[in-house]
């Protein structure tokens, strides 16, 4: 297994503010892990792999991949970008949310 984080951390909440400061409409919900699994057995998913992936969001949200890593440099050679380059590059011409 490969963990590819970014060189900075990031969060849902912070993506979609930072999004929506830019004019993309975006938005971040917290749900407990029952409403989530819910939601995905809700959507076809298999009861045991909602449960699973709900688990998943579950631990992120606790800090569980509170970190980053060296992955996207060992890979391509070049260092990750920051969430504001990503904006800065992706977003051309748009209030660079990031600053926001």
């Amino acid at each position: 297994m490969i963990l590819v984080i970014g060189g900075t951390g990031t969060t849902g909440r912070l993506v979609a503010a930072k999004l929506a400061a830019a004019g993309r409409p975006v938005r971040h919900r917290a749900v407990d892990e029952d409403a989530l699994t819910a939601y995905h057995e809700a959507h076809g998913l298999a009861p045991d792999y909602a449960r699973f992936l709900a688990g998943l969001d579950t631990a992120v949200a606790a800090g569980s991949e509170d970190r980053v890593t060296t992955t996207v440099a060992d890979v391509t050679g070049r260092p990750a970008r920051t969430f504001r380059d990503f904006c800065r590059d992706r977003l051309a011409g748009a209030p660079c949310a990031a600053d926001a």
